[in-house]
Formats: structure tokens, C-alpha cells, sequence
């Protein structure tokens, strides 16, 4: 009895922290963000997504060739395109 009183306390904090951590993984910008700065970008003024984390976001079908992408994560990302040649380079 004496070790579930003591183990009672630690499952607890890590249920309650468990939240904290899925945020943090998260990315920074949602899809709608990058979507709605790829389409304020053009040739002269390109969408400013360095060192960004666009990790686990699906970013399938968005055009990033007027995007700045230096040092940008993609980790996890969904990188699908639609037959052009407009995918994020790898």
C-alpha cells in the first residue's frame, strides 16, 4: 500500500504534464498561417517562413516557390504535390 501512495503523486504529474509536451512537439504555424502567407508572397516579396518548424503540418499542394525557407523545419510534414513541380525541395 505504502508504494501505490508514493506512485499515485508521479502518475499524476506526468498525466498533467503530458499536455504541455504534445504542445511544444506541435508547429509553430498552423497550415491556414502558411497558407495565407504564400499567398501574400510573390516574386519580389516572398513569404518570410525561415527557421520556422513546420513539423507534422500538412502542406500538401501549397506552392513555396516565392517562400523563403532557410532553416525551416519540415520534420514530420506532409509533402505531397499535385504534379508540378512546386513541392517544398527536399
Amino acid at each position: 500500500m505504502n508504494r501505490l501512495q508514493g506512485l499515485v503523486p508521479a502518475i499524476v504529474t506526468a498525466l498533467l504534464a503530458a499536455p504541455a509536451a504534445m504542445q511544444a512537439a506541435a508547429a509553430e504555424l498552423t497550415v491556414d498561417q502558411v497558407r495565407a502567407a504564400l499567398k501574400g508572397a510573390s516574386s519580389t516579396t516572398a513569404a518570410d517562413l525561415s527557421g520556422k518548424d513546420l513539423s507534422d503540418l500538412d502542406l500538401s499542394r501549397l506552392d513555396f516557390r516565392n517562400a523563403n525557407l532557410k532553416g525551416a523545419s519540415f520534420f514530420g510534414s506532409k509533402r505531397e504535390n499535385n504534379g508540378t513541380e512546386t513541392s517544398i525541395p527536399l
